[in-house]
């Protein structure tokens, strides 16, 4: 579970701001989302709200920096620091927990342009923050290398080795994440207390933190196992569908539909993707590729079917909200207990009841599981209906296009306080309409 975030100079976000994701004692409403992670208590739902273009998606743009780069080495952003910061280095850093520990994992990295444009890094370092057992431990960093004292003797002389080999990949650029190049699938030390956090802290990136974009089409879940209950879930957001299915394609349709070079990327994929599924958009359909071991690969289409008429729709056919609807379905209904999800502009295309319905059923479902649910949004009836006073923060941007995010925690507040309504009147603002940031404690309490 993500327990804090802090980003500097990414975006709109010039100067050092933290997204604390742990709860406050004061506040009992809603105890059911609060998860024990040894003595912390961490929150389960995170509501980020602000006008637009004020940096709420440059929250999760952050977010899904760090996971893209570390979990598959891939850059979403080039141009990624403060408009007038481009020669100073950016840096983002989460602590989170995984399989009972608590990392803290932070990369700064800055663009160059001499002699040429190019990503590098300027640090990176993986912390143990605490357990029952370890407290304040260092595995790696950029500067030090990895924590000898944590090796055993006869795996010394492998991580030398593998170091050694890092140092060589980043000798001219430093463009390769020292957590994502360990975690090469030729780099396992099976009984390695090292290799194990850096193993666990890379598993997090890659596969637990999950960001899903306000338009996002990633269906990777899509599976035969879990229509039943995603269609269940669906007929409640919208009672006119009567049956989700996937029907398979022949190869030889396929192979027709799809140049050669293409399927075999797709196979390429799918090796890569160890069970999950990969998707591919052709002539109004979407395309479910998954492993077959019989004939390589099995590729499927979704359809549906609404009562009183006999023929199915395509996918692409339904209404922006309930493929969006059903997008964050097959997500929250796969059984995985530990994903932390971030959602932008949660109720985009969908009627303001199927937002809340969605949340009522996030948080039923994962009751009992280290699962999260971090959205953006603009609907303030969530303040009185969904969240926690703890689990509402803030964006804002001044006139000179710097942004700032802060909890609704800063403000006097109470249970009894109309949040929605103070919201709407704007009580909320850090930042008067003058441009000038408001002195800590100017804001007007309930």
């Amino acid at each position: 579970m993500l327990m804090k975030m802090t980003i500097k100079n990414f975006r709109s976000y010039k100067d050092e701001n933290t997204i604390l994701l742990t709860s406050t004692s004061k506040i009992n409403r809603h105890p059911e989302h609060e998860r024990a992670i040894g003595r912390i208590n961490v929150l389960k739902f995170v509501g980020i709200y602000g006008d637009n273009a004020s940096g709420k998606t440059n929250i999760l743009k952050a977010a899904n920096f760090i996971k893209m780069f570390v979990g598959y080495n891939v850059l979403t952003e080039t141009d990624f620091a403060f408009k007038e910061n481009e020669g100073i280095p950016s840096f983002i850093e989460m602590v989170f927990s995984e399989e009972g520990f608590i990392y803290q994992y932070g990369l700064e990295f800055i663009k160059k342009t001499v002699p040429f444009p190019s990503f590098a890094i300027t640090n990176e370092y993986l912390n143990i923050v605490g357990t029952k057992e370890i407290h304040g431990k260092t595995v790696y960093s950029l500067k030090n290398g990895l924590n000898e004292a944590m090796m055993n003797k006869n795996d010394k002389p492998i991580f030398a080795i593998f170091l050694n080999g890092y140092k060589q990949l980043n000798r001219l650029m430093r463009n390769h994440s020292f957590l994502n190049y360990i975690n090469g699938a030729d780099k396992a030390i099976r009984g390695s207390d090292l290799y194990n956090h850096l193993s666990r802290a890379y598993s997090f990136f890659k596969n637990d933190l999950v960001i899903l974009g306000a338009a996002s089409t990633n269906m990777v879940y899509i599976q035969d196992k879990d229509l039943s209950r995603i269609t269940a879930y669906t007929q409640k957001f919208d009672p006119s569908i009567e049956n989700i299915e996937l029907i398979r394609i022949p190869n030889e349709d396929i192979n027709k539909m799809i140049p050669g070079p293409v399927i075999q990327d797709i196979i390429a994929h799918l090796e890569r993707a160890k069970g999950l599924i990969v998707m591919v958009t052709y002539e109004n359909n979407y395309l479910f590729f998954s492993k077959d071991p019989e004939t390589t690969y099995k590729c499927e289409t979704l359809r549906l079917k609404h009562h009183y008429l006999k023929t199915w729709f395509n996918f692409l056919d339904e209404s922006e909200g309930t493929k969006k609807f059903i997008i964050l379905m097959s997500y929250f209904s796969n059984k995985n207990a530990k994903k932390t999800y971030c959602v932008d502009e949660l109720e985009r295309s969908m009627h303001p009841s199927s937002s809340e319905y969605i949340l009522r059923f996030f948080d039923q479902e994962t009751k009992k599981q280290d699962t999260q649910f971090i959205f953006t949004t603009h609907y303030p009836a969530f303040m009185k209906t969904s969240l926690r006073r703890d689990e509402i923060y803030f964006t804002e941007k001044d006139m000179y296009g710097v942004s700032a995010i802060y909890p609704l925690t800063d403000f006097n507040t109470t249970t009894d306080s109309n949040l929605p309504a103070m919201f709407l009147k704007g009580v909320f603002r850090k930042i008067p309409e003058n441009g000038k940031k408001a002195f800590e404690g100017d804001a007007p309490a309930d």
